[in-house]
């Protein structure tokens, strides 16, 4: 089959291998991920890496005892500390998946919840559409988060809430100055 890439993908993090993940890539190859769909569909280990390069580096990696995972959403409830969603929810589970992205739905207080993660060229989309009135934001912790080697920079595009959707978008790209 000439003319085919083949791109090495980084192996699942540690501490997750025998668990039910989603593995799923954005179409440049430049960005890998690991969803849960068991604990709300959050993104478990990311790694990015620049177009053409052959270096991983991690982005965000979880650990199994974690109390919150990086980008993963929370619900602010009567003026209280944020709750992971996936505490609140129940019956996770995978709704659909392709090589780029998942859908998984469960319920919480008796209403559907979907969390999609896509990967996009280069990049991470999380929306969270809810059939009840939340307050949502995304989770975000800086022990979660790995410096990236060189230069691959983070840049966060955009969080915003509009209607039943709330929205994360990350991009991983040259850092400016270094291309």
């Amino acid at each position: 089959m000439a003319g085919m890439a083949v791109v090495s993908i980084p192996a699942i993090p540690e501490g997750w291998h025998g668990r039910d993940l989603v593995r799923v890539v954005d179409p440049l190859g430049c960005v890998a991920g690991w969803i849960a769909p068991a604990l709300g569909g959050v993104l478990v280990g990311c790694h990015a890496r620049l177009e053409r390069a052959d270096t991983w580096s991690p982005i965000a990696l979880a650990h199994t005892g974690d109390a919150v995972y990086p980008f993963e959403p929370l619900v602010r409830r009567e003026h209280g500390s944020p709750v992971p969603l996936r505490l609140l929810g129940e019956d996770w589970r995978l709704l659909v998946r392709d090589p780029t992205g998942a859908i998984v739905r469960g319920t919480v207080d008796g209403e559907s919840v979907d969390i999609e993660t896509q990967l996009e060229d280069a990049g991470v989309r999380i929306s969270v559409r809810t059939e009840y009135e939340a307050e949502i934001e995304f989770a975000m912790p800086q022990a979660a988060w790995q410096s990236p080697a060189g230069s691959l920079g983070i840049e966060i595009l955009e969080e915003e809430c509009t209607g039943d959707r709330d929205l994360l978008t990350i991009v991983f790209r040259e850092a400016p100055g270094t291309g």
